[in-house]
């Protein structure tokens, strides 16, 4: 005879998904914001997306990994979807700044700005889906 457990489940790539689509939306931001209707332009603006996903996959190395271990925190304690979302932004803002600062010396607001605007849109697209799932245990 089997016992049935319910045991809370997660997306477990949600940290992966949030710091990837942070990664390209952000240079997505800078590029948008800098957009000239000259169709010249199109080719410098593409190169320097690439430059900044790039950069940004480089540089944010430090922060995606105390974003994983706070994922697991959170995971760990099963904190809800709203807490949770707050949590890992918290920590992704402090790393956002914490690199800008260590590199730039809050010289570029502006970057920090659209990354720490592009953490905060990623945050809202990934779904966060806390769901309870019946195991079998033998």
């Amino acid at each position: 005879m089997s016992e049935r457990s319910s045991k809370t489940e997660i997306n477990l790539l949600y940290w992966f998904y949030t710091w990837i689509l942070t990664v390209v939306c952000s240079p997505a931001l800078v590029v948008l914001s800098d957009f000239n209707v000259h169709w010249l332009d199109i080719y410098t603006l593409f190169l320097m997306f690439l430059y900044l996903i790039a950069l940004g996959l480089i540089f944010s190395l430090p922060t995606m990994l105390i974003y994983t271990l706070a994922f697991q925190v959170v995971l760990h304690f099963q904190v809800k979807k709203v807490p949770a979302k707050l949590i890992l932004a918290f920590v992704g803002l402090t790393g956002i700044f914490s690199t800008f600062y260590l590199l730039f010396d809050f010289q570029n607001n502006e970057l920090t700005l659209y990354y720490s605007t592009g953490l905060i849109l990623s945050i809202s697209a990934v779904k966060y889906d806390l769901k309870e799932v019946q195991k079998e245990e033998p």
